[in-house]
């Protein structure tokens, strides 16, 4: 594995095993708000297991993992502008991609992220693979003090070490669903020494500081239906059948993502992962990386339909 760096400071990187196949598209994986690159490293492990072949290539977005911090964003634009970043870095240094497309497989924020950026610049992706996106109309904002933004800033920050962080998170009612390679990864590439001039001197902190995510999900992510309807690569939804993120009094998770994906032009029938709820990338990244694998391997006029 190579780790990377655009001059704009977003961190990625590339997994080429040899006698890749180039000619195919190039995988860009997105992760969720408040974690990092690492945590598809078992999805991607599983896709070399069934030899998908090509190249792999996942991003810790601004705010995360080893990315720029900076101030809290304003819009989740700054999001689809470090795919870009990303994109055009990877077509600018290595001859090989120079018009190579991509496939776009993000979760969550990471999902809303390809969805924006293939708006702005259509074309981007040859297909785009979305698990749970959070895509909000416009018209509306959530409030400046939600849930779950009150919730994030109670998360804890700090701790003496890895080892300790793992078995805190194990521990943990969300975390503790995770796969154990899935949680070893977060753990891995979402914590950093913590560098502070107090009693966690000499311990670990989370990359992405829970105050920095707390602003993020302040923010609406802002896409028309006319915007969605523009998309004209095959898109395919993917929702965890155990999942209440998107639930509202009036519909279900599974309406909810099945509605969606009918905005869109291309997409067909939404899949749902049994047994799982939104964080399905870092719970089952076995059933992940199938879905993938068949998605990207079966023949062009046909994604869609799957």
């Amino acid at each position: 594995m190579n780790t990377l760096k655009t001059t704009s400071q977003i961190v990625y990187s590339k997994v080429e095993k040899i006698g890749t196949n180039c000619s195919k598209p190039g995988i860009l994986f997105c992760h969720a708000t408040g974690f990092c690159k690492d945590v598809w490293n078992p999805v991607i492990s599983k896709l070399n297991e069934k030899k998908n072949g090509g190249l792999y290539y996942s991003l810790d977005f601004s705010g995360h993992g080893f990315s720029k911090k900076g101030l809290p964003p304003r819009s989740w634009k700054v999001f689809r502008d470090d795919v870009l970043d990303v994109v055009d870095d990877i077509r600018m240094h290595d001859s090989r991609r120079h018009n190579a497309g991509f496939v776009g497989v993000g979760h969550s924020k990471g999902a809303t992220a390809l969805v924006l950026a293939e708006i702005k610049r259509p074309g981007t992706f040859e297909q785009l693979i979305l698990f749970e996106p959070i895509l909000i109309p416009p018209s509306y904002q959530p409030p400046k003090e939600n849930i779950l933004s009150t919730m994030t800033k109670k998360r804890r920050k700090y701790f003496p070490s890895k080892e300790a962080a793992y078995d805190a998170y194990k521990k943990n009612k969300t975390f503790g669903k995770f796969n154990k390679d899935s949680l070893r990864c977060y753990v891995n590439g979402g914590l950093v020494p913590s560098c502070a001039q107090n009693k966690h001197a000499n311990g670990f902190k989370l990359c992405c500081d829970p105050a920095w995510e707390a602003e993020v999900y302040k923010l609406g992510s802002a896409a028309t239906n006319e915007q969605l309807h523009s998309i004209t690569c095959p898109v395919k939804i993917i929702y965890g059948s155990d999942s209440t993120t998107m639930k509202s009094p009036t519909e279900t998770t599974n309406s909810y993502y099945i509605t969606l994906g009918e905005k869109f032009k291309n997409a067909g029938a939404s899949i749902a992962i049994e047994a799982c709820g939104h964080f399905m990338v870092m719970e089952k990244p076995e059933a992940v990386a199938s879905i993938i694998h068949t998605l990207c391997n079966s023949p062009k006029g046909s994604r869609s339909k799957l």
